[in-house]
């Protein structure tokens, strides 16, 4: 799997399970193309897109301006809950994680928040160059994105155009229903669907246009056939497409929950 030090080793003798025919062949590490930072610290989600089959390891390097940021810690997130992870940012302007979990991920969505720290809280951080550097899924090496910089902005109470910001489901864990409720910066198409541990999609609680603002929707634990669901972890995605679903791909984030019948 190599290690959270940098040292890779060969990859040839990994598990070749991302091959070209293989059905996650298309997997890539991704960070957004603009964040935000409170205060001196700045989180930094890490998301895997194109996900089609179990994935359950994940090594990989991200390089970071060093005169102006320092790094803090690597935190799991809801789709990492069963991940053991291994931070190495001993090298100044990177940092090494390694990440293993025999559940695996099996949906798009972030794998790994990593914070840093300003080191000079008057400078406004711009243009820092955040960049994905090398990255082994599954024990293979899989190419990265090009356009990995990413942008900085002042954080205000209000929420960036173009994202959502996940506010919770509640009650959670369930029974028999929850609420899913998140803010929209502006109109935009929206899908919301609800995935297994699997993988598998199960129901779509909402395909359609939302008007900005605050919105609310209560799924009541069944699939797309109206079955009632048993217990166990699911995972609600929500899309917000842009004007051009063809061209352009969906921002997507993903809330682990809970469903105790």
């Amino acid at each position: 799997m190599g290690d959270a030090n940098g040292s890779w080793g060969d990859d040839s003798g990994g598990l070749n399970l991302l091959k070209e025919s293989s059905p996650c062949s298309q997997v890539r590490l991704s960070i957004p193309q603009q964040i935000e930072f409170q205060g001196d610290y700045i989180k930094l989600p890490v998301v895997v897109k194109n996900v089609e089959c179990s994935l359950q390891t994940f090594v990989f390097s991200l390089g970071y301006n060093k005169q102006l940021l320092e790094f803090q810690s690597a935190k799991k997130t809801d789709l990492s809950d069963n991940f053991m992870i291994v931070s190495n940012g001993n090298e100044a302007g990177k940092v090494h994680v390694a990440m293993t979990g025999i559940k695996g991920v099996t949906i798009d969505g972030a794998i790994v928040t990593l914070a840093f720290k300003r080191k000079n809280a008057e400078s406004f951080v711009t243009g820092t160059g955040f960049e994905i550097t090398r990255a082994i899924i599954n024990d293979v090496n899989v190419g990265c994105r090009q356009d990995q910089n990413v942008t900085l902005a002042e954080a205000t109470h209000k929420i960036k155009q173009g994202q959502i910001q996940f506010i919770d489901n509640y009650p959670n864990p369930f029974n028999p229903s929850t609420t899913i409720s998140f803010n929209l910066t502006k109109d935009a198409p929206v899908t919301i669907n609800i995935f297994n541990t699997l993988g598998q999609k199960i129901a779509t609680v909402f395909d359609g246009r939302l008007a900005m603002g605050q919105q609310t929707f209560i799924w009541n634990a069944v699939d797309g056939a109206g079955h009632v669901l048993p217990s166990g972890i699911y995972f609600c995605q929500i899309q917000i497409h842009h004007q051009d679903k063809a061209t352009a791909k969906p921002i997507v984030m993903t809330k682990k929950m809970v469903l105790i019948q």
